[in-house]
């Protein structure tokens, strides 16, 4: 479904923070909530770190960091690479690198 036709049979709404079907739309059953959404960057950012020296995400190997010691300023900075590295794919429901970060 290209995005003009979504936004023809979908409207967001504030209260479920979600895109949800007009009446007499069938919802796609894929699809996830902005909240599983954010949920999955959210893990990203607990198993990766921006290193700002290569410009790249570094995987922590599989062990969690705790975010509770990082600032707010630090969690925020973090947040901001995220935005500007990733998108979220709707047909794979995952996050991807953007095209420049993969070399494209």
């Amino acid at each position: 479904m290209d995005r003009d036709e979504y936004l023809k049979t979908h409207r967001y709404d504030e209260n479920e923070r979600a895109w949800l079907p007009m009446s007499g739309s069938k919802m796609d059953t894929g699809s996830k909530t902005f909240a599983e959404v954010m949920a999955m960057r959210d893990v990203f950012l607990r198993y990766n770190v921006w290193d700002e020296r290569s410009s790249q995400w570094r995987s922590l190997n599989g062990v969690p960091r705790d975010m509770s010691t990082l600032t707010r300023e630090q969690v925020r900075e973090e947040t901001m690479q995220f935005a500007r590295t990733h998108r979220f794919d709707t047909r794979m429901n995952a996050w991807m690198l953007n095209n420049q970060m993969r070399g494209g």
